[in-house]
């Protein structure tokens, strides 16, 4: 929110020195005193200076934060009512907080002039030293060259949304205007999903499926298999209808090729799995008729493909992309419900319909439970206790088997959740290609949506959020495999993750998986892990 524009004196107190409007007046306007809390090690880096920076006045002013009880520290700053963007400063890095709503990759950075601190002017030295200088140059921050050096862009910035002050409510409690500071604190009463570890995460909207949606129907090529236009449009806006299923269909049967540098999609295991789960098999579409439509729809022409990211393309041919499934889908109906009858043809969109009543939609629950398990009982504030328990191991863990990008952002690529699982102990024996399903799968169902998977690689990239929850569903998986629920056959057992997951009862019950998962965290699996970040820093 910017209500600011121009300022008088940058020197006065953060709280009253705004960039406002003249009219502006922060008591009738009622703004609201606003609690910001940044627990070093665990929202990000440890530091013992730490500053915040809000968009009220342009990000130009950082706030002190002062260290309270519980090891979280806290800064109070009276906020106008709306639209509310904030980073940290730790040390000497700008950054937004991993245990607080994110507005990933801005569509235009966002300048942040750092606060001239010791840890910066030590990385002022090491940048001149690193830039052949026999000795650090001059550090005066009235000159431009360190002018420049104090200013960063930001790309993820934390957000909120601050409601009007109450009529009648004190103006503020911690504060006190024209005064610096204060070292008083109130914590919140409630737990919310907002204030915990795993408020970074952006659940799938309409927005998002639509803007999926859009896009995979763009690259699926689906208009060159329907001639009829109204067919077309019918044909599109039933898949639209239906997406949302189709997608979560799409990831429950994802996994990935023999080498673990390649994108992740439906190969012909998981295929075949399909099409007997769901019963889509039948005298007019044999197996190898399935497969001879799995092919046309993986293949990509060289034109299109050198369009995508490189690492995009590897698997082409051996796998289905997420557009690839749409156009498969309106093969497999055409081929098994699109027959003549006494000259009479169905439409494409009639078959469609057909297939996803009678074969896809079959097992929809399944898919669905194991996503409603993620408010159910995953954010939940008992199992974020268990968490925050283990939550600097937890950092220490996922960065220590990850990388750090060039924005200061620690991420994890396919190979490391790989290796993590392998030296957790957990998904490595047995059919290595079920354990490979497995792991996709943990993957994709706690990654969060990405438009675009053709042209970039963000999302093979798991932030600390979703590598949290895909943690914490590899105990569901682990668990459903020493204790299988009792309506599986022994003799039929069920591959697909989402189904063993979804039936696991004992894991949906919030108490019950709480203690799982400390198991898990507090046994040998997690603490060899923590020893194999230590050898890795020697």
């Amino acid at each position: 929110m910017r209500m600011m524009t121009e300022t008088k004196d940058r020197m006065m107190d953060r709280c009253v020195s705004v960039l406002q409007k003249e009219d502006c007046c922060w008591v009738c306007e009622r703004w609201r005193e606003v609690r910001f809390a940044y627990t070093p090690g665990v929202s990000g880096p440890e530091s013992d200076q730490v500053f915040v920076f809000t968009s009220i006045d342009d990000f130009e002013k950082g706030t002190k934060m002062t260290l309270q009880s519980g090891g979280v520290m806290v800064a109070h700053i009276l906020c106008p009512a709306g639209s509310l963007r904030y980073v940290f400063q730790a040390g000497a890095e700008v950054l937004s907080s991993q245990t607080a709503p994110v507005n990933y990759q801005l569509a235009t950075a966002e300048k942040v002039t750092r606060e001239d601190i010791p840890a910066v002017r030590k990385q002022w030295e090491e940048k001149c030293l690193a830039d052949g200088a026999a000795e650090p140059l001059e550090w005066n921050p009235q000159l431009e060259n360190c002018k420049q050096f104090l200013r960063v862009e930001v790309t993820d910035v934390n957000t909120a949304t601050v409601k009007p002050r109450d009529e009648g409510d004190p103006i503020a409690k911690i504060i006190k205007p024209r005064k610096a500071g204060s070292d008083r604190d109130e914590p919140p009463e409630h737990w919310e999903v907002s204030r915990s570890l795993f408020a970074p995460y952006h659940q799938d909207d309409l927005d998002i499926i639509n803007k999926c949606f859009e896009a995979d129907w763009r690259q699926s090529g689906v208009q060159m298999l329907v001639e009829d236009c109204e067919d077309r449009m019918q044909l599109k806006e039933l898949l639209r209808e239906h997406y949302a299923e189709i997608k979560l269909l799409f990831t429950a049967f994802c996994s990935l090729p023999r080498t673990q540098d390649a994108p992740f999609g439906i190969g012909l295991m998981e295929y075949t799995e399909l099409l007997i789960r769901h019963h889509v098999l039948h005298d007019d579409l044999r197996l190898n008729d399935a497969d001879a439509h799995f092919i046309a729809a993986a293949h990509v022409p060289e034109k299109v493909a050198e369009t995508w990211d490189p690492r995009n393309v590897s698997a082409v041919g051996g796998s289905l992309c997420r557009h690839m499934f749409l156009q498969l889908l309106v093969r497999l109906a055409e081929a098994r419900f699109a027959r003549s009858f006494g000259g009479e043809r169905m439409s494409h969109c009639e078959a469609m319909k057909k297939l996803l009543n009678r074969h896809m939609m079959s097992q929809m629950r399944d898919y669905v439970q194991a996503i409603r398990w993620r408010s159910d009982v995953l954010h939940t504030e008992k199992v974020e206790m268990v968490l925050q328990k283990h939550a600097k191991s937890l950092v220490i863990v996922f960065e220590g088997f990850g990388h750090k990008g060039a924005n200061g952002k620690h991420y994890m690529e396919p190979r490391d959740w790989f290796d993590f699982l392998d030296t957790l102990e957990v998904m490595v024996s047995g059919d290595a290609s079920q354990n490979r399903w497995d792991r996709v799968w943990l993957w994709r169902l706690s990654a969060m949506t990405h438009v675009d998977e053709l042209t970039t690689c963000d999302h093979m990239q798991l932030r600390l959020v979703e590598f949290l929850e895909a943690l914490a569903r590899a105990v569901v998986l682990v668990e459903a495999t020493i204790d299988p629920p009792p309506n599986l056959k022994p003799d039929d057992p069920i591959r697909d993750p989402a189904a063993r997951f979804a039936r696991h009862e004992p894991s949906f019950q919030v108490e019950n998986y709480a203690k799982l998962l400390d198991g898990l965290l507090s046994g040998p699996g997690f603490k060899k892990a923590l020893e194999e970040v230590k050898n890795r820093s020697k």
